[in-house]
C-alpha cells in the first residue's frame, strides 16, 4: 500500500513564529560552491525568526569570503584560531 505524500506545513504561525531558534553550522575546508547552497537552503526557509552562526576552523580554503556574499543580519559568522574538534565548534557556536 502506498504512503500518503507528507503535507508541508505552509504557516508558520503553527510552528510559533515568534520563538527564536539558533542554527549552528561548522564548517572546515569547505567547497565554497556547497557552502553557497547550504547557507542559501537555511536563509530560504519559510520561518525566519532564527540566528544562523557559522563557526568555520582554520583551513586551506575561507569560508569568509562566501559568508560574506551573504548581507544578512541573522549571520553571525566565527572563526577559530586553531583546529578544533566538531563538538568545539557546535560549542563555540552558542
Amino acid at each position: 500500500m502506498p504512503k500518503e505524500p507528507i503535507k508541508k506545513r505552509s504557516n508558520c504561525e503553527e510552528y510559533g513564529s515568534k520563538d527564536l531558534l539558533s542554527v549552528l553550522m561548522p564548517i572546515y575546508n569547505s567547497d565554497s560552491k556547497v557552502l553557497e547552497k547550504a547557507i542559501k537552503s537555511i536563509l530560504d526557509q519559510e520561518y525566519s525568526n532564527f540566528d544562523f552562526v557559522i563557526v568555520e576552523d582554520p583551513s586551506p580554503r575561507v569560508g569568509r569570503t562566501v559568508v560574506k556574499q551573504f548581507n544578512d543580519s541573522r549571520i553571525r559568522y566565527v572563526l577559530n584560531r586553531t583546529r578544533t574538534s566538531f563538538a568545539e565548534q557546535l560549542n563555540l557556536g552558542l
